[in-house]
């Protein structure tokens, strides 16, 4: 075990140290920054757990949808009609709150793990510039999430077409502009999954824990503005959560 934690330190040595003088060292640095923290989260703890999660979550929120003939329940996102051109893509709607937690919990985790771990002294001192740091795993993070995002759109189009008959709705309505609708849907969905991760992104950051971030950030978004949305639903309107919800609604 003590070698192989060796050998995963060296890796992430080589892929951040600077290997060419003058004007290419900040591209060579940042590429490799980028370049270790993919090399990092590509493991099965990770990615494998967070696909699982992504494809569950997928599958429940288009079952559910139509189970619900389109309207799938507060905080769930927009109600949406089912035999229109957007019923295709309705379950995104409502697997936005879902995949958005599984997001904001391992871009917590991601962050948090490197000062737990005191891994983030070690990648410091091959690259002082934490910005460096940060924004490679930022961006390792966002293109994981946007491969996460594909997938989830697949499946609820996938689903959409495998209930749609056995649900009595007709699909007359999808096949117009059924490719841009799509890329709509997939588009605002991204946005919004991406917001979440970086709330727990930058609360981990700032707190060091992956605890709070995943608490504290579910908490509030789900919980905290939940109620005050039953008290004033107005006050909730430009919240981070309703807006988020709204995006992946497409609203």
């Amino acid at each position: 075990m003590t070698t192989l934690i060796r050998n995963l330190d060296q890796t992430a040595l080589e892929a951040v140290e600077p290997t060419v003088p003058s004007g290419g060292v900040g591209k060579r640095t940042l590429l490799g920054s980028i370049r270790s923290e993919a090399k990092r989260l590509t493991r099965k703890s990770f990615t494998g757990v967070g696909l699982v999660l992504v494809v569950f979550f997928s599958l429940m929120a288009a079952v559910v949808t139509f189970l619900a003939g389109g309207d799938a329940g507060p905080g769930a996102g927009i109600a949406v009609d089912l035999e229109s051109a957007q019923g295709v893509v309705a379950a995104l709607s409502m697997a936005g709150n879902l995949i958005g937690i599984v997001a904001l919990s391992l871009w917590a985790a991601a962050v948090a793990s490197d000062y737990s771990t005191g891994w983030v002294r070690l990648m410091v001192a091959a690259e002082p510039r934490r910005w460096r740091l940060l924004f490679g795993k930022l961006v390792a993070l966002s293109g994981f999430t946007i491969v996460a995002t594909i997938v989830a759109t697949a499946i609820a189009v996938a689903m959409a077409y495998l209930l749609a008959g056995p649900a009595g709705i007709s699909t007359a309505a999808w096949s117009a502009g059924v490719l841009g609708t799509v890329l709509s849907a997939w588009l605002n969905f991204t946005l919004a999954v991406l917001g979440w991760g970086v709330i727990g992104f930058t609360v981990a950051g700032i707190s060091r824990s992956a605890i709070v971030a995943i608490a504290g950030g579910i908490g509030y978004m789900m919980v905290f503005e939940g109620l005050l949305g039953l008290l004033a639903e107005s006050a909730t309107t430009y919240l981070p959560g309703t807006v988020l919800n709204a995006v992946a609604a497409g609203g």
